[in-house]
């Protein structure tokens, strides 16, 4: 009877975390079915990488970025191995690598507060999480769902290990050892949780198994081997990637003042990380009282464990968690990596955000139930109602930020047809548009990427992913132009067709406008638009 209890119990405990994910499962897929989640060139990139592994290509980093790790276009390469290359198999690795992740969160959070009840509200708030987390683990930026499922791998591990009589188990320190590796490959930003993993492990386990340690850092180098392998022939390419030059202002006060003005606003959800201005004021409002309240409960954590003097008490779990967010704020506010507060370099603060969540929800419970389930509902229905109002928005959960790349892929189809029926298979466009008509043509059409996409017209090297691509295209008889929703260009494109006396006909389909029968190759240069090759 005794076995018959314990087994019902296990079971009814699994149902919680089992029955968030496959809340969130269902989720994405209304999300994919309808359409939200426009699908643009940074994913087709992921996509294009999977292609090319499965006919012999092995890359080891993003094209065009040697420090972003290519373990996500393996993985969509595995995807596309078994069910066929689609932009419906890319997205099921993103939502798999997300379902991985909420499992070893509800683990983590199960060990940290003993309580299984916490931990059930950690799984439910992440199966409806705020909008940004919702878009960069749906679409994919080539490593992010990665990064986020071996980080709560490596801590569920480390707290496992220092308090959780494992530290003698050879696999827990091979895995350690091995999903730290990887997510060092795959992003830089994985600093964030490595480096708390390591200071615990060697702060608050004794005696210090060096043996074990030795497995650790093994299996950590095998993971990280394409890292080490890659920089080694390559002259370190990744550290000068990620100290070179900036994307924008770097100054430690802008990044403050973007994390503060941008970055806390998205990830309470009171903004979208592709727009600038706040939710309507009566979700804006919502979104503060529930931010404060955190807030207030995390001063009364800190100020609780400072008056209590007992530092060395404080759980294993917890130093990790708050280790990861001060190792984040250095990071972010002295690093490249805080020029950008949009939403996806804050993925690594949205765990803890949700633990203290958690964390005050069951406090008030204790305090008076209502109260309890009042702020779970807020939290809930805030996160709801943004994912409906940005799923329902004319820009889906879009990962552009300029307004002029934000076209959705209702004309994909229409497009792809009338080019291979005009057979214009060559040509030019801009990057937004070039690398996911190569990945919805399969290849068949290519369009370098050499022409601006932004309104004053300049054109950025880093655009050029696959430089073969503009070799094709220049080296053809025959070329098109491509273009979407930009006066300046056109009007620079027109004149210098005219002034070139070159002949040709218009098709407008949505946001596309077509120039295509040239009556002889144009080349950008020739129309002022770049420098020659």
């Amino acid at each position: 009877m005794q076995n018959w209890r314990r087994t019902i119990s296990g079971l009814y405990e699994w149902s919680v975390p089992l029955g968030a994910m496959a809340a969130t499962a269902c989720l994405r897929l209304e999300l994919v079915a309808r359409g939200s989640v426009p699908f643009n060139s940074d994913e087709a990139v992921v996509g294009l990488m999977a292609r090319h592994i499965l006919m012999g290509s092995r890359p080891v980093f993003f094209y065009g970025q040697a420090y972003l790790g290519s373990l996500d276009a393996w993985l969509v390469a595995g995807a596309f191995r078994l069910f066929g290359e689609s932009v419906l198999a890319l997205r099921g690795v993103q939502a798999l690598l997300y379902l991985v992740f909420m499992l070893f969160a509800w683990l983590f959070a199960r060990e940290m507060f003993s309580d299984r009840f916490q931990a059930g509200l950690v799984a439910w708030l992440l199966a409806l999480p705020a909008v940004f987390v919702t878009t960069y683990t749906t679409a994919s930026l080539g490593g992010y769902g990665e990064l986020m499922a071996l980080s709560m791998i490596s801590l569920w591990l480390s707290d496992r290990i220092v308090c959780s009589g494992w530290h003698d188990r050879w696999a827990a320190w091979l895995v350690l050892g091995l999903s730290g590796g990887l997510a060092f490959w795959v992003s830089g930003l994985s600093v964030v949780f490595l480096l708390p993993v390591g200071l615990v492990i060697l702060l608050r386990l004794r005696p210090v198994p060096y043996h074990w340690l030795a497995l650790c850092m093994g299996s950590f180098l095998a993971g990280s081997s394409p890292w080490w392998l890659y920089n080694l022939q390559n002259g370190w390419a990744a550290l000068h990637a990620l100290s070179g030059e900036q994307y924008g202002d770097s100054s430690l006060w802008l990044r403050l003042a973007g994390l503060l003005l941008l970055g806390l606003p998205t990830l309470a959800d009171i903004r979208f990380p592709w727009q600038a201005q706040l939710a309507p004021l009566a979700i804006s409002i919502i979104g503060i009282v529930l931010f404060s309240s955190l807030s207030l409960a995390a001063g009364t954590l800190i100020l609780r464990w400072l008056k209590s003097g007992k530092g060395d008490a404080i759980k294993p779990g917890v130093m990790l968690v708050l280790l990861q967010v001060l190792v984040f704020l250095l990071v972010f506010l002295l690093s490249r990596f805080g020029v950008d507060a949009t939403g996806r370099y804050l993925l690594p603060l949205y765990f803890p955000f949700t633990l203290l969540l958690a964390w005050t929800i069951a406090t008030l419970w204790r305090l008076r139930a209502v109260w309890g389930v009042a702020l779970f509902i807020v939290a809930m229905a805030l996160h709801g109602l943004q994912t409906w109002r940005a799923a329902t928005s004319p820009d889906g959960l879009t990962t552009q930020f300029d307004p002029v790349t934000r076209f959705d892929n209702r004309f994909d189809a229409e497009l792809i047809d009338f080019l291979e029926e005009q057979r214009e298979s060559r040509g030019y466009t801009h990057y937004w548009v070039t690398f996911r008509l190569a990945f919805l043509s399969q290849e068949r059409l290519i369009f370098a990427p050499n022409l601006p996409y932004k309104f004053n017209l300049d054109l950025s090297p880093r655009d050029n992913r696959l430089p073969i691509y503009s070799d094709l295209v220049n080296s053809s008889p025959r070329t098109a132009y491509l273009l979407t929703e930009n006066p300046f260009l056109e009007e620079r494109l027109v004149q210098g067709l005219s002034e070139l006396r070159i002949s040709y006909r218009v098709k407008v389909i949505g946001p596309y406008r077509i120039y295509y029968q040239l009556s002889q190759a144009v080349r950008p240069w020739q129309l002022g638009l770049g420098p020659k090759p």
